[in-house]
Order: C-alpha cells, then structure tokens, then sequence
C-alpha cells in the first residue's frame, strides 16, 4: 500500500453570505481597480498578476484611518486580507494602503 502526504489545510467555516472564513494576507502592487466589475488587479511580491474580487462592505484603511475604494491607485503598494469563495475567486474583506512618501 503506499502512503500519501496528506496536505492540511485549516478547517473552512462558512460565513453568513457563504464565503469561506479561512483567510490570507496578499501583499502586492495595484495595476488597475474596475469599479463596474468591483476588481482589483494586483501583482503579487512574487510578480504574480491576480485579481481579487470586493463589494461595498471591504474596508479600506489608510493611516489608520477608513477611506473608500476610491483611495487605491495605481502603483500603490496595499496588503489585501482575502478568502476564497467556493467559486474559487479571492475575495478582500480588507485593504490596507501604504503610507505614500510624497
């Protein structure tokens, strides 16, 4: 008989509107934000191209302090906390902007 490893994974729970609760923390580079199609094109610190999916509800900081949506540019350099959906699409619930050194 041959013995598999066994990749463990943390349990997903379902939140109310049935997104998975594990999450994860991206960190990358805003390539574009599509506010019809409410994504965020970002490539990753490991110069992956992803697209994250949000709604109104994503909280979006900067400075410690909530901005919309309209505050990402491109260029900017964000961490998204997301989860996937059983769809499979990564969804953010929060944008972290960083500080910009004008």
């Amino acid at each position: 008989m041959e013995r598999r490893e066994i990749e463990r994974t943390p349990p997903v729970e379902r939140t109310p509107d049935g997104r998975d609760s594990a999450k994860v923390e991206i960190i990358g580079t805003v390539e574009r934000v599509d506010k019809i199609k409410n994504e965020i094109q970002l490539r990753t610190t490991e110069a992956k191209a992803i697209v994250i999916k949000y709604d109104p509800a994503t909280l979006v900081y900067s400075r410690e302090q909530q901005v919309g949506i309209g505050a990402l540019h491109p260029r900017d350099l964000i961490l998204v906390r997301v989860a996937k959906t059983s769809q499979g699409e990564q969804h953010a619930d929060l944008i972290r902007l960083n500080d910009r050194k004008e």
